[in-house]
């Protein structure tokens, strides 16, 4: 799986071989490494964190393309969806299959390995629809994390199974509106 190698590689060793030189009334210093490199709260942290994010895009989506894991088909006309990213969150949509499972998995070792990022299992959950329960615990095993119910909430919204329906929007619908409602109170004079 050398496809997201070399990239991050290069990535992570931009960040850590950093030189700095200052200059000195006019003068410039001799050159200096970083020693501590960056820290939270640090400006470009953000830009770091999606450059490095995009490098398990990137993985994950050359995993498609070679078979080793596939999501889930025909969503969008043609298309196959294997995972959705923002910030510090990944949702994958496989095919519910052991050996695809075990796939993501490594995949996801590969990646922390590579960036120096950790991906916290104990606080992910595998959901399964139409699944039987045995199978969806070995799945969980595989991962080593908990076994999640819909709705879940992601991004602060709640995700349900059947979107087509109306009751689903609810709650959503409620939240906007008493967003709005409040927004449109404060900037009326």
């Amino acid at each position: 799986m050398g496809f997201g190698v070399m990239w991050t590689g290069w990535m992570l060793e931009c960040v850590s071989t950093a030189k700095a030189a200052v200059l000195i009334n006019g003068a410039v210093t001799n050159e200096f490494k970083f020693s501590r490199g960056l820290r939270q709260g640090d400006p470009l942290s953000p830009f770091l964190f999606i450059l490095v994010t995009e490098a398990l895009h990137l993985m994950l989506v050359k995993a498609e393309e070679l078979g080793i894991i596939e999501g889930i088909k025909n969503i969008i006309p043609g298309e196959s969806i294997s995972h959705l990213q923002f910030t510090d969150d990944t949702i994958l949509f496989l095919r519910a299959d052991e050996n695809m499972v075990r796939n993501s998995k490594y995949i996801l070792r590969c990646f922390e390995i590579f960036s120096g990022l950790s991906i916290n299992f104990s606080k992910s959950c595998i959901m399964g629809f139409n699944l039987e329960e045995e199978f969806l615990y070995r799945l969980a095993a595989v991962c080593r994390c908990k076994i999640g119910e819909l709705p879940i909430n992601y991004l602060g919204l709640p995700l349900r199974a059947d979107p087509r329906k109306s009751s689903s929007w609810n709650e959503i619908i409620d939240r906007v509106e008493r967003k709005l409602s409040s927004w449109k109170c404060r900037s009326f004079s």
